[in-house]
């Protein structure tokens, strides 16, 4: 995820990186990170499926909803479960969606556009 992010940044296109709440930010220009809050009761965060995870992509899912509504992305990638709601929400954001890696909503660029293949 961090490669590819890097890559499209220097490419020139502006990503907001939406993501749980504990972790460390990376410094890259062109990429906004915006966390869910912080629930330290939570942590450590597993690898795979748990119980901590559903509870946290509750927090995940409203905040997609509110970048949604606040920004006009033309393409959103979604990640493991992030995949469940942003298909649903594509059809009223009306974004394309890529299926791939992580939920990243990339701004408006005059490098690439939304027609072509972020990946």
């Amino acid at each position: 995820m961090y490669y590819r992010a890097l890559v499209m940044s220097e490419l020139g296109v502006g990503i907001d990186l939406l993501t749980y709440g504990a972790g460390q930010d990376i410094d890259v220009s062109g990429i906004r990170t915006i966390r869910i809050p912080r629930l330290r009761l939570l942590e450590p965060i597993p690898v795979g499926p748990s119980w901590r995870k559903l509870f946290l992509d509750v927090f995940m899912l409203l905040w997609t909803f509110g970048l949604l509504a606040k920004n006009r992305y033309p393409v959103v990638h979604a990640h493991e479960e992030a995949v469940f709601w942003c298909r649903p929400l594509r059809r009223i954001f009306r974004f394309s969606t890529h299926p791939t890696t992580c939920i990243r909503a990339f701004r408006s660029s005059s490098t690439i556009s939304s027609s072509q293949n972020p990946a």
